[in-house]
């Protein structure tokens, strides 16, 4: 499919708080999620139909909030605005959008969007393990109302990963290796990481990080030298600096 002039891309999934939020903004801001820190993108880019008509099997009044970056409904007769993570009711900007609900899914839709009643927001409530996310007022999101069917491009967005071996490398010495997947082609990863020695005495560290440049193929490997034959334990966290994912990995030593 095409993005329409009455289209916007880049509205995705949180894999925090599990609402949909707005991952298109030019300064890479992720908006504010009740998990903590700024959104986190996974999943389908949603293309989402705006300032259009309402008809049969649509609904307007959905917003993009400018304070957290969600998508929540503005329609409320009352003047509710739920609850945003940055404190007190939503504060609508920009496009009115006019999403369809209880219509067959079909190739390039997703259903199971909702409305949570507790803080207005747009959330995926179709987690096999049935994992509501994380709502604002506490808990998870408590859907209300219709089944939002919502098209999607076909690129998806998959979680980031981290694997962790120690090798040696002739002439060079030990190292950890630290292999990442499904980052940002292009981009740089953050590698953080905390070396754990102990030879029976006091246990020492070595806490740093490296930034790397993830391949075309959306991988990278980082070694992080050794220098003490000694070490116990690994942790690394891994920083996409273009979606905000974080993702950790841990060792012991010889693993």
């Amino acid at each position: 499919m095409e993005v329409a002039m009455a289209d916007q891309d880049q509205w995705h999934f949180c894999g925090k708080c599990f609402g949909m939020f707005y991952f298109g903004d030019q300064q890479a801001h992720r908006g504010l999620c009740p998990a903590g820190g700024g959104h986190q993108a996974f999943g389908f880019n949603f293309v989402l139909s705006h300032d259009v008509p309402e008809g049969p099997g649509t609904q307007q009044e959905w917003r993009f909030c400018q304070n957290c970056f969600v998508m929540f409904y503005n329609g409320d007769q009352g003047g509710n605005k739920g609850l945003c993570p940055a404190g007190g009711g939503h504060q609508m900007f920009g496009f009115n959008f006019v999403l369809s609900h209880d219509v067959p899914e079909g190739p390039g839709t997703q259903q199971e969007w909702r409305f949570c009643q507790n803080c207005f927001v747009m959330f995926y409530n179709g987690d096999q393990g049935g994992n509501k996310g994380l709502c604002p007022a506490g808990g998870g999101h408590q859907m209300f109302g219709d089944n939002f069917v919502l098209p999607h491009l076909p690129e998806f967005l998959q979680w980031p990963s981290l694997s962790l071996q120690t090798v040696s490398i002739e002439g060079e010495g030990q190292f950890v290796e630290v292999s990442g997947a499904e980052f940002t082609s292009g981009s740089t990863a953050r590698i953080n990481y905390d070396l754990e020695f102990s030879d029976g005495g006091p246990t020492t560290h070595t806490i740093s990080e490296d930034d790397v440049t993830v391949a075309g193929d959306r991988s990278f490997i980082d070694r992080i030298p050794v220098s003490d034959s000694n070490l116990t334990h690994v942790d690394v966290k891994g920083s996409d600096t273009v979606t905000g994912t974080e993702v950790t990995a841990s060792l012991p030593a010889g693993g």
